[in-house]
C-alpha cells in the first residue's frame, strides 16, 4: 500500500519525527535512538527519496538487527509495497555468511541503488536471525500480536530452527488466544481454530499426532 498524506502525519506526529526528519534536511545532522524510531524516519526518508537518511537508518537497523526487534522490522517492511527493493523473498547469494556489515556501493551506483541493496541485507538478516532464533522468537509477545498472514509465512518456512512441532503448537496456541482476547471472543476450541485458520496446516505434524490428546485445542 501506498502512504497517504494523512498517514505522513500521523507518522510525523510520533516520537518528535518531524523534529528529526527537518533537523536533518536543514544539518544533515540525524540521531537514532530505538529500532522503532529508524524504522519510522525510514518510512518518511524514503517516501520522500532522501536516500542518504534512509541509508543511514538502514545501517542503523541491519547493526541493530536481534532476536528482540526482528518481528518488528519483518512486519514493518512486509506491510508497503511502495518500497524500493527488488525481491522480497531474501536471495541468500546477495549476502555471505560472516558479513559483518552491509555492502556499500557508492562508487558506481546511485544512493538509491544503494539503498536497494542494503535494504535487500537487511531483509536477508531478519529472516537469518528469525531462522537461528525461531524458538525463542515464536514464543515471544512480539510473535503473538502479528496479523495472521504474516505469521502462516513465518510458520511455514522450512529452516525454522524449532525444537519440536509440540513447541510450535503451542506458539500458535498462545497466538490464538492473543487474537481471541483482540477480537473480545472467548478462549474456546472453536474460536480459536477460527482465528487459526489454515495456519493449522502449518504445523509438520502426522494425523495420528493431530487427533492426540496434546494437539487438542481446547
Amino acid at each position: 500500500m501506498n502512504i497517504l498524506l494523512f498517514d505522513l502525519f500521523d507518522i510525523f506526529r510520533n516520537d518528535n519525527i518531524l523534529f528529526f526528519f527537518c533537523r536533518h534536511l536543514y544539518t544533515n545532522e540525524i540521531t537514532i535512538t530505538s529500532v522503532s524510531n529508524a524504522l519510522v524516519i525510514f518510512t518518511a526518508a524514503n517516501q520522500f527519496l532522501l536516500n542518504e537518511l534512509s541509508r543511514i537508518c538502514l545501517t542503523f537497523l541491519y547493526e541493530n538487527c536481534n532476536h528482540e526487534n526482528v518481528l518488528e522490522m519483518i512486519s514493518h517492511f512486509s506491510q508497503f509495497s511502495y518500497l524500493r527493493l527488488s525481491s522480497t523473498t531474501p536471495d541468500n547469494n546477495v549476502l555471505k555468511e560472516g558479513s559483518e556489515g552491509p555492502v556499500s556501493r557508492q562508487s558506481s551506483h546511485q544512493y538509491s541503488n544503494n539503498c536497494d541493496n542494503i535494504l535487500n541485507e537487511l531483509i536477508i538478516r531478519c529472516y537469518r536471525t528469525l531462522d537461528r532464533e525461531a524458538k525463542q522468537i515464536l514464543c515471544s509477545e512480539a510473535f503473538s500480536n502479528l496479523d495472521h498472514e504474516l505469521m502462516v509465512k513465518i510458520l511455514s518456512r522450512d529452516t525454522l530452527n524449532v525444537g519440536t512441532e509440540m513447541d510450535v503448537f503451542d506458539c500458535i496456541m498462545s497466538w490464538s488466544c492473543q487474537q481471541c482476547k483482540k477480537l473480545c471472543k472467548e478462549l474456546t476450541g472453536d474460536n480459536k481454530r477460527r482465528v487459526l485458520g489454515k495456519a493449522l496446516l502449518s504445523l509438520r505434524i502426522s494425523v495420528s499426532k493431530l487427533i492426540d490428546r496434546q494437539y487438542t485445542i481446547q
